[in-house]
């Protein structure tokens, strides 16, 4: 099933005319990632699916590639979530990230893995190629629609080790993936849905949440201020002070 996020440009016209074998779910507006994922997640365990796999728009995958993931989620107990290698798009043997990465709860940053990686070293795991086990999703919940875009695949993955579910790479799973496709990353928008939704994950579930808030936008702003990028600049500062309004002053 593919899920057209409020487009305007009749496209959902054209894939349902291209692939009329698919499900096409239409929604009224632009709920997000976040959002749209979780109209295809209910839709799917409608039909009493086991599994979900959620695929981004912007990438191709190997024949082989959810069968990687599925033998890896079936080959330990209790496994909440897989993720795939992923591959640059333009360039196919360079990884682009081993299925997912650590938080530093210290300088406020993402680190993605690109190389293999212990599973006690993963923290969480890409939503670019994410498969969910429905069982872990109806105990934890699906993805929160509160960041729209950008970490709120690691915040379920936070959810789900915390509640005992582990997570997983398939090492053979290989997907092709456009990083930042959405918006790219020189777009504000990039910039102040990163920053926003970063407050939004420390304040959730950092132990002294202040220190990674304001360490990783004052590390941000630097970048943007150093590299006279006034336009991401101020996009960052926005998504940072807004992040703090809605996550912290008026939870």
């Amino acid at each position: 099933m593919v899920v057209d996020n409020g487009s305007t440009e009749g496209s959902a016209a054209r894939l349902h005319e291209a692939f009329g074998r698919i499900e096409l779910l239409r929604t009224a507006t632009n709920l997000g990632f976040a959002g749209g994922c979780n109209v295809g997640i209910e839709r799917a365990i409608e039909q009493g699916v086991d599994y979900v796999w959620l695929l981004n728009n912007a990438t191709e995958v190997a024949s082989d590639a959810l069968s990687a993931m599925l033998r890896t989620a079936l080959g330990a107990p209790r496994v909440g979530a897989v993720g795939g290698v992923l591959y640059e798009f333009d360039e196919r043997d360079t990884i682009q990230m081993w299925g997912g990465g650590r938080v530093d709860f210290l300088s406020g940053s993402c680190l993605p893995f690109t190389a293999p990686a212990a599973a006690s070293d993963v923290h969480f795991v890409s939503g670019a190629s994410l498969l969910l086990s429905v069982p872990a999703l109806e105990e934890v919940g699906a993805l929160d629609e509160r960041y729209f875009m950008y970490w709120e695949d690691t915040d379920l993955s936070f959810r789900l080790r915390k509640a005992g579910w582990s997570l997983a790479i398939a090492a053979d799973s290989r997907v092709y993936h456009k990083g930042a496709a959405s918006t790219g990353y020189g777009d504000p928008a990039f910039a102040y849905f990163f920053n926003r939704s970063a407050v939004r994950f420390f304040a959730a579930h950092g132990s002294a949440p202040v220190v990674p808030i304001v360490l990783g936008a004052t590390k941000r702003l630097f970048w943007r201020f150093a590299g006279r990028d006034w336009r991401n600049f101020v996009a960052t500062f926005r998504g940072a002070v807004v992040g703090v309004w809605d996550a912290v002053l008026r939870r």
